[in-house]
């Protein structure tokens, strides 16, 4: 428990990190993917992320943030995931760090009273039902956001999967979808100021 702790700490430090080197690479032809496996009998979680500066944007705005786990062999601890899409808004101050502290925020928060918790010997019933804490996070993130960046601002989407249940918050218009039986279907509603 204290590994995964300082683990997480290390992860959600609030400290800015050095700016990435630049890399150029030539351009990369269309990709074709063929899975090798065989799903049918299984239920399964496949995880892709991918970010664009599009076509009207000198630089991208947005943060992603993936976190999965599972174990094998303990029931106890439920399979679990957690997805945080956060897209600065352009036009406003600093959006793309108005979106790095809200998915910073939240992932936090959420992880802290929920897969944590999920590690604990008695975690007892003492928590606010889900649905409540994923609200409660992206109020924090939002105070986070208004408190470090004045006149900044971000949407946000939050999806957490603990065992086969699906919890979103969401705040904005950066939409979630599930893809069922090779069809997507949104499963948000935009939001506009």
């Amino acid at each position: 428990m204290n590994l995964l702790k300082r683990i997480i700490n290390r992860v959600f430090r609030s400290e800015e990190a050095p700016p990435p080197e630049t890399v150029k690479t030539a351009p990369l032809g269309p990709l074709t993917f063929e899975p090798q496996w065989n799903l049918d009998d299984q239920k399964s979680i496949v995880v892709g992320t991918a970010q664009s500066v599009g076509i009207e944007r000198d630089h991208n705005e947005d943060t992603l943030f993936v976190l999965l786990g599972n174990s094998e062999g303990q029931e106890m601890v439920p399979d679990f995931g957690l997805f945080l899409v956060a897209d600065g808004m352009g036009g406003h101050h600093a959006g793309d760090i108005a979106s790095a502290i809200s998915v910073r925020t939240t992932a936090h928060r959420i992880t802290e009273s929920t897969i944590l918790r999920l590690f604990e010997d008695d975690s007892g019933d003492d928590t606010l039902p889900i649905q409540d804490l994923i609200r409660k996070a992206l109020e924090d993130a939002n105070q986070s956001v208004v408190t470090q960046v004045p006149g900044g601002g971000t949407t946000l989407t939050a999806v957490l999967l603990l065992s086969n249940q699906l919890t979103i918050g969401h705040v904005g218009d950066s939409r979630a979808y599930i893809f069922q039986n090779g069809k997507s279907e949104v499963i948000t509603r935009d939001h506009s100021l």
